[in-house]
């Protein structure tokens, strides 16, 4: 049997797929036009942090299902590069299988010392054996030097790292590298209104008693953005125009705290959380591995209020090296890399001038005579 369509119904289906088509033609033409876009863009900015990278050592994390992210395995850098006064010097720095700089033998009949930090310890600004740990081995005798760090981490993924590694290296000592910024990587609330102090990219923090993953970066997307550079450019640009704006108005983070100290809860629990991972580390490594701590920076109150919670932890920290740098620096001298944040070849030169005879001290009498001291002042 044939049915047949009124004339009206003929023309209102008509109607209705030349609407059909008039919609999804400029809708398929707009995806087509934004998917060819993002390629391109995708393509361009992977070609631009290629050339950077091939220009300085800045790609040198990787994602880390526990840590959130981690130096880089197998990543080697050779070139010159310029420090903060635009002077060119060469850089010859490696990571192993594992992301350490050095990685001594685990098997030895020496002691052991293991160097662990955040971006000051990774050191990509210069060569492996001009990093303040490179130049203390030079004065360290019947010793293995294991020395690890990355760009970023705070306290809480340093004893996530400890976790895999401290049982497979038992070292006998620990110097330990930290930062300000250690504060702002112990809390999701700070380091999402920061203006300066956040890495946008999904890391551990310790909330009640139990370790979460969070993203900081205030417009999220972290996972995506890990895996598209130009979307991570897109909102980065807009997200920075937010912050500064923040800052300007005083309400970013660090701003707060300026103001209100430990009288700002987030600042105050933030602290509290520097504890506990603290707390966490000490419990693992036990208290028959000593633990010898240093500042890198003198950014108050932050610095002050960390460097209090590693004493009341029993943990020394040498002050001197963050000091002299300071001072040096306000007086026009150049400590610092291309980023005028992290040391220069100098800037490592006077930490490890300054963690020496600290060092010696708690090492004594495993490493040489003082007249034996290899560093340059």
């Amino acid at each position: 049997m044939i049915y047949y369509l009124p004339p009206d119904n003929i023309n209102s289906v008509k109607k209705n797929d030349t609407t059909r088509k008039k919609f999804l033609f400029p809708l398929i033409t707009f995806c087509l036009t934004f998917l060819i876009l993002w390629g391109l863009g995708e393509l361009a900015f992977r070609a631009l942090l290629a050339v950077r990278s091939a220009g300085y050592p800045t790609a040198a994390t990787v994602i880390h299902p526990e840590m959130g992210w981690t130096a880089k395995p197998n990543f080697i850098f050779d070139g010159t590069v310029k420090d903060a006064a635009g002077a060119d010097y060469e850089i010859h720095l490696s990571t192993d299988e594992n992301g350490f700089k050095y990685f001594g033998n685990p098997a030895t009949s020496r002691t052991k010392l293991l160097v662990i930090g955040d971006s000051y310890t990774h050191a990509i600004e210069v060569s492996n054996h001009k990093t303040y740990y490179g130049l203390l081995q030079d004065s360290l005798e019947n010793v293995e030097l294991f020395a690890f760090g990355a760009r970023g981490i705070g306290p809480l993924q340093q004893y996530i790292w400890l976790e895999e590694w401290h049982d497979k290296i038992k070292p006998d000592y620990i110097l330990w590298q930290f930062c300000f910024n250690d504060v702002f990587n112990s809390s999701y609330v700070l380091e999402n209104t920061s203006y300066f102090n956040n890495n946008r990219r999904p890391r551990p923090y310790l909330e009640n008693g139990e370790i979460v993953f969070r993203n900081p970066a205030r417009f999220g997307l972290g996972g995506l953005r890990q895996h598209s550079k130009f979307l991570d450019f897109s909102i980065t640009k807009i997200e920075t125009f937010f912050e500064s704006r923040d800052h300007k108005k005083a309400i970013a983070s660090e701003d707060v705290i300026q103001q209100k100290g430990k009288d700002y809860s987030p600042y105050k629990k933030a602290l509290k959380t520097v504890d506990l991972s603290l707390k966490k580390i000490k419990t693992l490594v036990g208290d028959e591995t000593p633990i010898l701590a240093f500042q890198t920076d003198m950014t108050e109150p932050f610095i002050s209020d960390v460097r209090e919670i590693f004493n009341n932890n029993n943990i020394p920290v040498i002050v001197s090296a963050a000091e002299k740098i300071d001072v040096k620096i306000k007086n026009g001298e150049t400590m610092l890399a291309k980023d005028h944040g992290h040391w220069n070849e100098a800037g490592h030169a006077i930490t490890a001038w300054e963690i020496w005879p600290h060092l010696k001290k708690i090492m004594n009498p495993l490493v040489m005579p003082e007249d034996s001291v290899s560093l340059n002042k």
